[in-house]
């Protein structure tokens, strides 16, 4: 909470921005889609500084405000008491900010125009994105967009086309990561799939709607390093064949 011109700005989570069910076939199409209630576009609405009032809102909660006879205190529009200062009220602004992003149930094979994107329709997307929802979707791999995102802290990617099992790996990126959905990919069938997941991501604390143990986390962590070493003996390995075979 913020104190500017005798008011006080609450920072509040907003609704998400949602996208769904729009048939979308690209990220591109989000600039000039309109969201399904919740949250509005960027550009749908006059931008303030942060902390700044909307305009006339200064002028209206004056007007709304009604003294407490033998106070010093108003009772503003909603009843809520505030203590005059200095001779003016003290006001509550809450500046709603979004934080998430709905885009499941779309046609959606790529994410490579998503940071433009969420530029266009979002304020500030690399500090306030922390909730994206790309489920039911076209994806085939794990992308490399969502990792400049650094304050996620869920990711919904089930029921897409993933079928690159390292790609998971890129997730690494994001320590604020606690919460992800991957199953109902091809990536589900492989038998290491969870352990992979977990042991890559040891921040997580829930893997497709499910909480992680201690126990579980632990176990996976100890594999996926081990797994690492085989990988890097394995290279090893063929180099040294690859040199022979060079040589000669």
């Amino acid at each position: 909470m913020s104190a500017r011109g005798g008011s006080n700005v609450i920072i509040a989570s907003g609704p998400p921005l949602d996208y769904s069910f729009k048939e979308l076939k690209n990220c591109a199409e989000i600039e000039t889609e309109e969201p399904r209630g919740g949250g509005k576009k960027k550009n749908l609405e006059k931008e303030n500084a942060p902390g700044e009032l909307p305009a006339n809102a200064e002028a209206e909660a004056e007007a709304d405000a009604k003294p407490i006879p033998g106070t010093s205190a108003v009772v503003a529009k909603g009843g809520a008491a505030q203590v005059r200062v200095g001779g003016a009220p003290a006001k509550n602004v809450v500046n709603k900010v979004t934080i998430a992003m709905k885009l499941n149930n779309n046609q959606i094979e790529t994410l490579s125009y998503l940071p433009q994107s969420l530029d266009a329709v979002m304020d500030d997307p690399l500090c306030n994105l922390q909730w994206i929802d790309l489920s039911w979707n076209c994806l085939t791999t794990v992308e490399p967009a969502l990792t400049q995102y650094t304050n996620l802290k869920a990711i919904y990617l089930h029921g897409n086309k993933i079928k690159n099992l390292p790609s998971v790996t890129r997730l690494r990126k994001l320590p604020k990561l606690m919460s992800l959905t991957l199953n109902g990919n091809p990536i589900e069938a492989c038998r290491i799939y969870r352990r992979f997941v977990i042991g890559a991501l040891p921040n997580l604390r829930k893997i497709d709607h499910s909480t992680i143990t201690d126990d579980e986390l632990e176990a996976s962590y100890a594999w996926y390093q081990m797994h690492l070493k085989r990988k890097e003996i394995r290279k090893e390995q063929q180099d040294e064949m690859a040199a022979m075979l060079a040589e000669g």
